[in-house]
């Protein structure tokens, strides 16, 4: 049983936390696995009342894949290779550039964007971002996504 214990999983799993109800809304039940005491704030309904919560931000990221073909048929180029905070490419379609920049850290990160990346880096519109979007001159926040469209004319 000792090695079975150091093998599973569970000991990272709770019950899906649903709502603040009697066992997070999981079950009228006992589950055999406790529910996490932080469900009453941590909970789907409460990402679903929360315009800006992880879940309204994945349904916005969806939907702009399902809507715009860039997402799906676009080329595809990584840039700031050598940054040790950031993960960043873009996106090409017809007339379209889409630059998506992701600091994978906790700390603020500072970047240039290459000319030669993007014709003209200062018509940039903010498409979407997990931070009320201000343009922080070239500066992400910890842990911040944003995505940028770029149109030729």
């Amino acid at each position: 049983m000792d090695r079975i214990r150091e093998k599973t999983r569970d000991h990272a799993r709770t019950p899906m936390q649903w709502d603040t109800s009697e066992q997070a809304g999981f079950t009228t039940g006992t589950p055999w696995l406790p529910v996490n005491p932080n469900y009453k704030e941590i909970n789907v309904q409460s990402g679903v009342d929360n315009p800006d919560s992880v879940l309204q931000f994945y349904r916005k990221l969806i939907r702009l894949r399902k809507e715009s073909s860039i997402m799906v048929y676009g080329d595809f180029e990584i840039i700031l290779n050598d940054h040790e905070q950031i993960f960043g490419y873009i996106r090409r379609l017809e007339n379209e550039e889409w630059v998506i920049l992701l600091n994978m850290t906790d700390t603020d990160a500072q970047y240039d964007i290459p000319n030669e990346c993007v014709d003209d880096w200062d018509k940039k519109n903010c498409v979407i971002s997990n931070y009320p979007h201000v343009d922080n001159q070239n500066t992400l926040r910890p842990y911040e996504a944003i995505m940028y469209k770029y149109v030729k004319e």
